[in-house]
């Protein structure tokens, strides 16, 4: 079973280089302007902010996941990433979450082993969800309902 993308994660994919292309024409073209007005810097510490967040929803949720009978090998970065393979006996087991967004609620699945996330599977980046949560939900121990905030997207940040 592997995992397959939603239109959502190749949006957020092009938003991405986006963002990055304006911040860079916006420098090149008003930098002296923003430098000198008082507070003006505290834009591009905005945008890089918003770089960061983007960046680290691309490493950490647009991944690709694979299952095999024994194993899991998880792409990061779109698929493009080093693969990490992980033995289904040294999974400990996955927690689910559910973040409310603008206009509907999105599930995720952590898949941890020991005590670090080695997969995010989300709703909204994969469209096969539906398929790969019941072939988790048989192979892997459930374990419980995970709170997210702010602060533990920054702790999935630093791992």
């Amino acid at each position: 079973m592997t995992s397959k993308f939603k239109y959502t994660a190749y949006v957020s994919v092009l938003y991405l280089v986006f963002v990055v292309l304006i911040i860079f024409w916006h420098v090149s073209i008003f930098k002296s302007v923003f430098t000198t007005v008082p507070g003006g810097k505290f834009v591009y510490i905005i945008a890089a902010i918003g770089v960061l967040s983007l960046y680290n929803s691309f490493r950490t949720k647009i991944v690709a996941v694979s299952f095999d009978d024994y194993s899991l090998t998880v792409k990061r970065y779109f698929g493009f990433g080093k693969p990490h393979k992980y033995f289904l006996n040294d999974i400990t087991g996955y927690f689910t979450s559910s973040v409310w967004g603008r206009y509907s609620r999105h599930e995720y699945i952590y898949i941890m082993a020991g005590t670090k996330k080695v997969a995010k599977i989300s709703e909204q980046y994969h469209s096969n969800f539906n398929e790969i949560r019941p072939y988790i939900q048989r192979r892997l121990v459930y374990l419980g309902n995970l709170e997210t905030n702010v602060i533990t997207d920054l702790v999935d940040f630093t791992n």
